[in-house]
């Protein structure tokens, strides 16, 4: 278990980063979003929204 804050990194051509983890992909659906990572890690999170503003370009990319 690691006590301290972690940085998930979401890219704009749906690539994926945790210092935990190593490199991955991420995707949303109109379920949640989440990443999963090369060394078989998925990091989940249902029922939850990605808000930014100004829209960014990868709202229609990274769909599952």
């Amino acid at each position: 278990m690691t006590k301290r804050t972690e940085a998930l990194y979401l890219g704009q051509s749906c690539d994926s980063f945790l210092d935990e983890a190593g490199t991955g992909s991420w995707g949303w659906a109109n379920g949640g979003f989440g990443a999963e990572f090369d060394t078989g890690l998925r990091v989940m999170f249902p029922r939850q929204e990605l808000v930014c503003a100004p829209e960014r370009p990868y709202v229609g990319n990274c769909r599952w």
